[in-house]
């Protein structure tokens, strides 16, 4: 992963990672504009994370506390990037990190039903909940693992 930076997006980000979901065939969703994106980075409970190499946008993730729940969505690689798996862990544990300031005690995350990516949140340290269809992780507020 030499050279790749994981931080917080900024607002000049915001049609790159548009169009990183769309080069990775993300379905496009209603919130999938700039005015929605630039919300969720003024939202105090919610971010984008990016993953960069150099200038170009790799990887991205969108970490939410909604006061109740704490999801993780949008873990999308750039499809030149998927065999670099350690982007997408170390854009997940950047994720669990960040939700962690609000003493969350378990994070999930929509997963699509690919093999890939269902193997990446397991190596993650979360489990398919067959149930909510949904991965999940529980974390000690404190800062270890449960």
């Amino acid at each position: 992963m030499q050279g790749i930076v994981v931080r917080t997006a900024e607002p000049t980000h915001l049609g790159g990672i548009l169009e990183l979901w769309r080069a990775a065939g993300h379905r496009k969703s209603a919130t999938d504009n700039v005015e929605s994106l630039a919300a969720v980075l003024a939202h105090p409970n919610a971010t984008i994370l990016v993953a960069l190499d150099g200038h170009a946008l790799v990887g991205s993730a969108l970490p939410a506390w909604d006061g109740w729940r704490a999801t993780v969505y949008r873990v999308v690689l750039h499809p030149r990037w998927r065999e670099h798996e350690e982007i997408g862990l170390t854009l997940i544990t950047a994720a669990v990190t960040w939700l962690r300031r609000f003493g969350v005690e378990t994070v999930s995350a929509p997963v699509g039903d690919t093999a890939a990516a269902q193997l990446l949140w397991k190596r993650a340290g979360f489990r398919h909940d067959v149930q909510t269809h949904r991965f999940t992780h529980d974390i000690d507020p404190d800062g270890g693992e449960r």
